[in-house]
């Protein structure tokens, strides 16, 4: 195939997509295709839940920079995920602590801070501890019993 027939079939191709169908020059289109993550699940507000959330939604924002390319992108995408009375309630509250402020500037930083401050668990460290003190195989394998463990002490 010639450099001419190659650029005829480029525009050829972006017409046929409702593109602009201009000189190709040097440069071809460069074509990806995404890969597609589901959303994560959504959060209701247990605590429990709030670590395994954020990590899904740390994932899609790994996985698809090109659309979360913001800070306030991610926090808005991370607030439409909340389910259920309880994170309605926080997510009001949490707009409405940002009144005068630009609402379209939620920093994701920010966000997973307020997040954490709100839903961890205070007593989290002390329960681990009392579950390390009182940890028992039981019918667990010993690489069951081995991953507790260890989870118990992260």
């Amino acid at each position: 195939m010639t450099a001419a027939q190659l650029e005829e079939l480029v525009q050829r191709i972006a017409r046929a997509n409702g593109g602009p169908a201009g000189p190709a020059g040097p440069q071809i289109a460069n074509i990806t295709k995404d890969l597609r993550i589901p959303d994560p699940s959504p959060f209701s507000g247990h605590s429990d839940e709030l670590d395994p959330f954020l990590l899904e939604c740390e994932q899609c924002f790994w996985i698809q920079p090109d659309i979360f390319n913001t800070a306030d992108k991610k926090a808005f995408y991370v607030l439409s995920l909340f389910k259920g009375k309880l994170t309605r309630i926080w997510k009001e509250q949490f707009l409405k602590s940002r009144e005068g402020q630009n609402l379209i500037k939620v920093d994701w930083t920010a966000l997973r801070k307020a997040l954490k401050d709100s839903f961890t668990e205070e007593g989290r460290t002390q329960d681990a501890q009392k579950e390390l003190q009182e940890i028992r195989q039981g019918k667990m394998d010993v690489d069951e019993l081995n991953t507790k463990f260890r989870l118990l002490l992260q």
